[in-house]
């Protein structure tokens, strides 16, 4: 397994490199469940947890706005914020949100395909212009760019359509 130092960790995950997941999953999974287990949580919620927390602080982190970000720092608070709001949740101060279309959404965007979700992700999380899609994704211009993200919207539009049962009037 490849390791990563602290500085590699951001700048993977900057570059979009999925392998630092498993990277990350393997060093900081056995500290989240230590941690879970001394605030009373049972093992079998542990991958659930971790995963949702990774996954947020790799989306928050893929275009971070800050560089000078320690990456475990950042990750452990990620995680106390996450326990901290489940006890509040267990204890019935908190009412959990479920916004069922925005997790059907999230579940379109998984249907996509790989490049699809690349693109979205670029224009709408990141903020790209189709200037720098274009050099970031090798197209001949801007407006290829534009084109292809275009596409993978209107696929995504059509897939949510589909499972939301929204007619196309």
């Amino acid at each position: 397994m490849k390791r990563f130092s602290k500085q590699e960790i951001l700048s993977e995950i900057n570059n979009g490199n999925e392998e630092v997941l498993v990277y990350i999953s393997r060093k900081y999974f056995s500290t989240v469940r230590r941690m879970l287990r001394l605030r009373g949580f049972r093992d079998d919620r542990t991958p659930i947890i971790f995963s949702d927390v990774l996954a947020s602080v790799y989306t928050d982190l893929r275009f971070p706005k800050n560089e000078l970000i320690d990456f475990e720092t950042y990750f452990m608070n990620a995680v106390s914020e996450k326990i901290k709001y489940l006890k509040e949740v267990e204890k019935g101060n908190i009412n959990p949100v479920v916004n069922e279309p925005d997790e059907v959404a999230s579940q379109c965007v998984s249907i996509l395909d790989e490049q699809a979700q690349k693109l979205l992700y670029s224009r709408i999380v990141g903020k790209l212009s189709y200037e720098r899609i274009e050099k970031k994704f090798q197209y001949s211009n801007a407006v290829i760019a534009q084109y292809e993200v275009n596409k993978a919207y209107d696929q995504l539009k059509g897939i949510v359509k589909l499972r939301l049962n929204i007619s196309n009037d």
